[in-house]
Formats: structure tokens, C-alpha cells, sequence
């Protein structure tokens, strides 16, 4: 096995770094070739890497592009696969929300000032959190970027949150009936 290939497997970075490097633009263009969206490009690419710094040991030789290319096909058809059922999640959403307004009377805007009470009972970063979601229309990963926390802390966030405002809105509209 070659020199560089031991001294990567036995946790030198400088030599993961030197195999690493001049693989990092053909694998950047492997992935840009198949990502749904822009955003996975970078991200999938530096996952594969990290993926492939953990699981050095494994890597028995060969080309550490194909390497690099073979984890980042796995991931990224993981990725797919989620955000494929995030979409298809949104639209089923969205499908039930306009039923739902069709049946829906407002009373007296009852439920749009109970919303807003609902919304001050949480903390500033919550409700900046649920303004980035549904105000500014940003994904769980742009707001995972911006709020330096991972996708699924986003996404279980944002779940208990809409599960708290649901909670607050139903107590509110039953004590006004």
C-alpha cells in the first residue's frame, strides 16, 4: 500500500489532506451533476469528506476519488430521499390547509389575534425561528445554516413549536366559544 495511503489510515491529516485535495473539484462536479438543489453540492461534498476522515481505517487503497465519489452517491441518495418526502410532506400540507380554509369561518378575526398571542408567549428565537419557516418561506436547511444548528434540531424545533401554537389556539378558541 502505498506510503501516503498508511499515513492517511493511521490518522495523519497532512496526508489526508494531500490525497483529499486534488479529488475535491472532480468531486464537488460529481455531485453538482446529480443534486436536486444547489445547496447539497457543498454540503455533500464536505460530508463525504468528514465521512471519509471517520472511516479511514476502512479505506483499503485504490482511488480515494472513487472512494470519495462511491460515499458521496450514498449520500446524496439519502439526501434525496428526504428532500423528496419533504416535498411531498409540504404539498400534502398545503393541500389540507386550503380544504380546510374553504370550510373555515373566521370569527371576528378571533383566531388571527389568538395566533398572535399564542406567537408572544414564545421566546424571541422561537418566534424568529417560526418567522424564517413560514414568513420568509426558508427550508430547514437554510435556517439550519443560519442558525449554526443541525437540520434536525430545525426540524424537531419547528414541530414542537407548531405543535405548542396548535395547543395555545385550541384553548384560546375554546374559551371563547
Amino acid at each position: 500500500m502505498d506510503v501516503l495511503v498508511e499515513r492517511f489510515r493511521s490518522g495523519d491529516k497532512t496526508a489526508f489532506e494531500m490525497l483529499v485535495e486534488p479529488e475535491v473539484h472532480g468531486l464537488r462536479a460529481f455531485v453538482a451533476l446529480r443534486a436536486p438543489a444547489a445547496h447539497m453540492i457543498d454540503e455533500i461534498a464536505h460530508e463525504s469528506i468528514v465521512f471519509a476522515w471517520e472511516r479511514r481505517e476502512i479505506f483499503t487503497g485504490g482511488s480515494i476519488g472513487a472512494w470519495l465519489r462511491a460515499i458521496a452517491a450514498q449520500l446524496l441518495r439519502k439526501e434525496i430521499q428526504r428532500f423528496a418526502r419533504e416535498h411531498v410532506q409540504r404539498d400534502k400540507y398545503k393541500d389540507t390547509l386550503l380544504r380546510t380554509m374553504d370550510k373555515a369561518v373566521i370569527h371576528d378575526h378571533w383566531e388571527i389575534d389568538f395566533l398572535e398571542l399564542c406567537m408572544a408567549g414564545l421566546g424571541e428565537r422561537m418566534r424568529h425561528l417560526v418567522r424564517l419557516r413560514y414568513d420568509e418561506s426558508w427550508s430547514s436547511v437554510e435556517i439550519s445554516e443560519k442558525t449554526h444548528q443541525s437540520v434536525s434540531w430545525v426540524n424537531t424545533t419547528l414541530y414542537r413549536l407548531r405543535k405548542k401554537l396548535k395547543n395555545c389556539m385550541e384553548q384560546h378558541l375554546e374559551k371563547a366559544q
